[in-house]
């Protein structure tokens, strides 16, 4: 979606049909916010029902928090062909803290499990 957000104007030019196209540009960038804050609400929502552990909560908060910043310097940088770069940098940075954070979780409660 970040990378349609970037393009959308060639893209449109081109006569694609992306959702960030149909969408428009504002509604375009709460599509994008509400994917990356459901990324970390379904995680969260999968600690509380028990289908992960719950030491993955604290660390989903925490990587959530990191995220968030990295996705407010993208968004004051906008989305176009010339952010285009910084923004696939930034978007990888964010998958990045996302699975970091809920590998290192599993990983100290694998340890802890394990009395190690």
């Amino acid at each position: 979606m970040v990378n349609n957000s970037c393009d959308r104007i060639a893209d449109e030019i081109a006569g694609r049909r992306t959702l960030a196209i149909l969408l428009g540009e504002k509604r375009a960038l709460w599509a994008n916010r509400l994917f990356l804050t459901l990324a970390f609400l379904i995680q969260l929502t999968l600690a509380l029902v028990g289908y992960i552990p719950t030491i993955t909560i604290a660390f989903t908060l925490l990587g959530a928090f990191l995220a968030f910043l990295v996705w407010r310097k993208m968004e004051k940088h906008g989305f176009s062909l010339e952010t285009k770069g910084a923004s696939m940098g930034g978007i990888s940075k964010i998958y990045l803290i996302h699975c970091a954070f809920l590998a290192i979780a599993l990983l100290v409660k694998y340890v802890s499990y394990r009395g190690g």
